[in-house]
């Protein structure tokens, strides 16, 4: 897998507006059905801004302890956290790897002249009622298949304390599509934000995701690419109890990034460009296949 690294934007990026596609899009952020049902603060409806984390973590000394900057869904603001808080969503930021100007070639622009760029995947909005209905027959009656591939995830959202990393597993239909991809989740509690298609999130009630190409807006100036939604909540940026340092590359979140939201954003996505190289260029796949058969 190339040489992938994610961090979070820093409150000079976001709030003193370094990076010049928040000083066209704001500081709002908008979160995925996924944000909502890991527990993220999401609004309802058509309005889903959230909160999510920064890298900033600050000790402050009037409370003894380490706090985390995020950034809030109602004002667009900063506010510190404790940074055992699970409520604030993950908006990672990917610096630059090599081949990206192959990949920054297939973007596009908005109305806002950002450029737009649509790399890696991951689950993100609900199907309808109608659909899980039918993704969940075929589930129980096996014809629903793991893909192979995993996510990782947080099974304590709850707790300020547990910190316990689940896979959650793929899956497409036998007789369809192979690259319609879903995960199957079971939300942990109720909570009272809704989907993006209205639906409510009840306990033990199953969802399925969608596994769709993620979007990120392309920062020309700084020469960095910033996810244009939130993905994921239910992450700590660290356990304040046995936190021994500030520094953000330290934190379990730095460690959740580059450990496994990584794999979950970029896995296949190599084989996907050679695949699709080899399409365009049919007569160079058959001189390799020669040339293997020789050997």
């Amino acid at each position: 897998m190339k040489c992938y690294h994610l961090t979070l934007p820093t409150k000079k990026q976001i709030i003193d507006h370094k990076l010049s596609i928040i000083k066209k899009y704001g500081t709002f952020c908008s979160g995925t059905d996924l944000v909502a049902l890991t527990g993220g603060s999401i609004g309802n409806y058509d309005d889903r801004t959230t909160k999510y984390w920064t890298s900033i973590i600050n000790y402050h000394d009037f409370s003894y302890a380490y706090k985390a900057l995020y950034i809030s869904d109602t004002w667009a603001s900063a506010f510190y956290e404790s940074p055992q808080n699970k409520v604030p969503a993950i908006r990672p930021l990917l610096l630059p790897f090599i081949g990206m100007e192959e990949v920054l070639k297939k973007g596009y622009r908005d109305y806002l002249g950002v450029l737009n760029v649509n790399y890696g995947s991951y689950p993100q909005y609900a199907v309808s009622e109608k659909e899980t209905d039918e993704l969940e027959k075929m589930y129980q009656e096996g014809s629903l298949v793991p893909t192979g591939k995993t996510y990782t995830m947080n099974r304590n959202i709850e707790s300020d304390t547990c910190f316990e990393l689940i896979q959650i597993e793929e899956y497409t239909k036998v007789d369809q599509r192979k690259d319609e991809k879903y995960i199957r989740f079971c939300a942990p509690q109720s909570f009272d934000g809704h989907l993006t298609l209205r639906r409510d999130i009840d306990k033990g009630q199953i969802y399925y995701l969608k596994v769709e190409p993620v979007t990120w807006l392309y920062d020309q100036d700084e020469n960095l690419l910033l996810s244009k939604n939130a993905l994921l909540s239910g992450i700590m940026m660290h356990n304040e109890k046995v936190m021994k340092s500030i520094s953000f590359e330290e934190t379990t979140m730095t460690q959740f990034l580059n450990q496994y939201l990584v794999k979950d954003l970029f896995e296949g996505v190599e084989k996907e460009e050679k695949d699709s190289f080899y399409k365009s260029h049919p007569k160079l796949q058959d001189y390799v296949y020669m040339k293997r058969k020789k050997k």
